[in-house]
C-alpha cells in the first residue's frame, strides 16, 4: 500500500485532507503538523508521496528533505 505523508500545521486543513483521502484514496496516510513529527513517525519507511503546506517554514522543509535523503 502506498504511504502518503502530509505535513500540515493547520488542523482544519489537515482534517479536510484526511477526509478527502479517506473517501478517495487507498493508501496509508500519515498527517502531522511538523516535519519533526513526520520523521519520528516514519520509523525508517520511505513515503511514496510527501505533501507540505504552502507556507511551511524552510527549516521544516529541510528537516524532511534531509531525512529522506539519508534513507537513500
Amino acid at each position: 500500500m502506498a504511504l502518503i505523508v502530509v505535513i500540515e500545521p493547520d488542523p482544519r486543513r489537515a482534517a479536510d485532507i484526511a477526509s478527502l483521502a479517506q473517501k478517495h484514496l487507498v493508501a496509508e496516510m500519515l498527517i502531522t503538523a511538523t516535519a519533526a513529527r513526520a520523521v519520528a513517525e516514519l520509523d525508517g519507511r520511505v513515503p511514496d508521496v510527501v505533501l507540505t503546506a504552502p507556507l511551511l517554514l524552510a527549516r521544516e522543509e529541510a528537516a524532511i528533505s534531509d531525512h529522506l535523503r539519508a534513507l537513500g
